[in-house]
């Protein structure tokens, strides 16, 4: 996707497991060039491991669009997340903190403060000029500032704890903001609710937008099928989903996939 910014360029930054690939290096020039304020739009996928994307090399996983983003990316091969489970891993990629210093975990009674808040970096980004979104789980779940995220970015299309595969089916709080897409499929309603972000930002401000995936999650993956979890028969027997191709899992349950 390209800015409609005239004077900024766009820096991609995916996270996935132990895999980090700023998606457009800034390159040293040598004459003297005019000062470029980069757009940034950050994208995390949510309990996915190293190796999981075709361009990895994975036997059968389809991700022909991140395939071309990582193509074009640095990709970081001896990488190491700060924490390894959800809402402290998310604390500390927010905060640029350990789960020891910024305290939210999930063997303790801690929750984030709005003073810490105002030192992640959405919000840092905002307070320097930026027009700043945010899509999907926010997932940080231990914060005192609870039912007023939103009010920490301009654009707001996220929500708490775990949506499902068919959000719109669900009348749920964390599925609710979905209802009005087009789409069907979380992923591809997040896709279209970045549309709508690029759509809207302001031609005189950079923009940062985090996009926080809900698969491949066990809590969406298993709702593929459309009905509760476990899953009894094969996804692709949705007929939401079908003409997606039948892959074996390693846990030898039939799954179904479209292209990501």
């Amino acid at each position: 996707m390209k800015s409609t910014h005239a004077h900024s360029r766009t820096m991609f930054f995916a996270l996935s497991g132990l895999v980090l690939a700023p998606l457009a290096a800034l390159h040293a020039a040598e004459a003297p060039q005019p000062e470029v304020i980069p757009n940034i739009l950050f994208l995390l996928t949510d309990d996915q491991r190293d190796g999981t994307f075709g361009a990895m090399g994975h036997p059968f996983v389809k991700t022909p669009n991140a395939d071309r983003l990582l193509e074009q990316s640095v990709r970081f091969r001896n990488a190491y997340i700060a924490e390894p489970t959800c809402a402290p891993s998310r604390a500390a990629l927010l905060t640029g903190m350990h789960e020891r210093v910024n305290g939210v975990g999930f063997t303790s009674s801690y929750q984030l403060t709005d003073a810490q808040w105002a030192q992640t970096y959405p919000a840092l980004v905002r307070e320097a000029g930026y027009y700043t979104g945010f899509i999907g789980k926010f997932g940080i779940e231990y914060y005192t500032f609870r039912g007023l995220a939103a009010t920490k970015f301009d654009f707001w299309r996220g929500h708490d704890g775990w949506t499902r595969f068919f959000p719109k089916e669900s009348d749920v709080p964390n599925c609710t903001p979905y209802h009005e897409a087009t789409e069907d499929v979380i992923t591809m309603i997040m896709g279209e609710m970045i549309a709508e972000f690029l759509d809207s930002t302001p031609k005189d401000k950079p923009f940062c937008l985090s996009v926080s995936f809900s698969v491949p999650h066990g809590s969406q993956t298993r709702s593929m099928s459309g009905e509760q979890p476990p899953m009894t028969r094969p996804a692709n027997e949705n007929p939401k989903l079908k003409g997606a191709e039948k892959v074996s899992g390693t846990n030898g349950t039939v799954n179904a996939h479209k292209s990501t």
